[in-house]
This record gives structure tokens, C-alpha cells and sequence, in this order.
């Protein structure tokens, strides 16, 4: 398996912002249509119990939420699954509608900003999260965790959590936050013909 692969399996979440729509990709563990309940098959955990996918990810963006702002809202979730180990291809799974919209009022324009959270798995490879659009709120100095606000502490301990099934494109469980990073997105940028 290669380090940099999104085999076994992954999520993509669709989201807008006020400037455009986005695409989100998610590493997770080996998803399987024979578990959960709710229609959408889930995954076994790395604390060993199962979840299922459209509970997990509506976890991870509730816990976004709480630092969007309002002009952010999720449309859906798309479950990629490998068939074989690669070179197979992915094939579309599961996909369920998603409702979430940010809460933030009164919040800077964020055309183009780009949030990323960086991480280490277990076996000290790097992985990350990024979100775009999404308003600095602060400076652009990188955050470690004990500078994060308490809501985005929070969703780092969701995306941490043993209880899930989230993983690095080595398909390791991510252990350790690293930092917060915020930057320009230099193609988004482009797109909003800001350059």
C-alpha cells in the first residue's frame, strides 16, 4: 500500500461557502456495507466498536459548526470504497444528505483563506485537514493546541478520538495535533479573481 494512498477507503464532504463550493476529502479505516444501522454501512473503529459513516461524519462537521460562519453550509457525503488493493480504483458507496450550517454572525470576509490542521498517526506520518473559507479569526501565526480556541480543541479531539474511525493516507490512526496554519489559497485566489 502506498503511504500516500486514500486506500482503503475515504469520504468526500461537499460544503459552500459564499464564494464557491468545496470538496472535502477524508481518510478513513476500511469501510464495510455490513456494518451499522442506518443504512449507509460504517466502520470499525480504532477502539474496536462500530460506527456508523453517516454518524461519524456528522460528528466531524458539528464539530466544525460551532467556529463557521452562517454563509457556510454542507450539501453531502459521498463513501469511496476500494474493491481490491491497488491499483484498483474507488467506487462510490454510500451517499447521504448533509444540513449543517455554520453559526457564526458579524465574521470577516474569508475569501480564499485556507485552515489547515496538521497531524502525526501513529507511525509519525503526516496527515491534515484543511477547510476553506473559513475566517481567521485571530492572526495567521500557526496555533499549537493549547492556543486553539476551545471549540476547535474540540474538533481535534473528535478527529483524534479512538471512538472513530478517521485515518492518514497511510491508513494509521492519527494520534498528535500539531499545528493550526492559515494561508491564502493561491488557486482560490484565481477563482475569485482576487489576483
Amino acid at each position: 500500500m502506498a503511504t500516500n494512498s486514500l486506500y482503503p477507503s475515504f469520504v468526500q464532504i461537499h460544503y459552500r461557502s459564499a464564494y464557491g463550493k468545496h470538496v472535502q476529502t477524508i481518510q478513513t479505516r476500511q469501510w464495510s456495507a455490513g456494518v451499522g444501522s442506518h443504512g449507509f454501512g460504517g466502520y470499525t473503529t480504532w477502539g474496536g466498536s462500530s460506527m456508523d459513516a453517516d454518524s461519524m461524519v456528522n460528528g466531524f462537521i458539528n464539530a466544525i459548526v460551532p467556529f463557521a460562519s452562517d454563509a457556510i453550509s454542507w450539501d453531502e457525503c459521498i463513501v469511496y470504497n476500494y474493491p481490491a488493493p491497488l491499483p484498483a480504483l474507488p467506487n462510490p458507496v454510500a451517499v447521504f444528505p448533509l444540513t449543517q450550517v455554520g453559526v457564526l454572525t458579524d465574521v470577516p470576509a474569508a475569501e480564499a483563506l485556507q485552515m489547515t490542521l496538521n497531524f502525526f498517526d501513529a507511525s509519525f506520518n503526516q496527515c491534515k485537514i484543511v477547510l476553506l473559507d473559513l475566517d481567521v479569526t485571530g492572526s495567521f501565526k500557526p496555533e499549537a493546541y493549547a492556543g486553539l480556541t476551545t471549540l476547535k480543541k474540540n474538533f481535534v479531539d473528535y478527529y483524534l478520538s479512538d471512538v472513530h474511525a478517521f485515518a492518514s493516507r497511510a491508513d494509521v490512526r492519527p494520534t498528535v495535533f500539531r499545528q493550526c496554519v492559515w494561508k491564502y489559497n493561491d488557486k482560490l485566489r484565481k477563482e475569485y479573481h482576487l489576483t
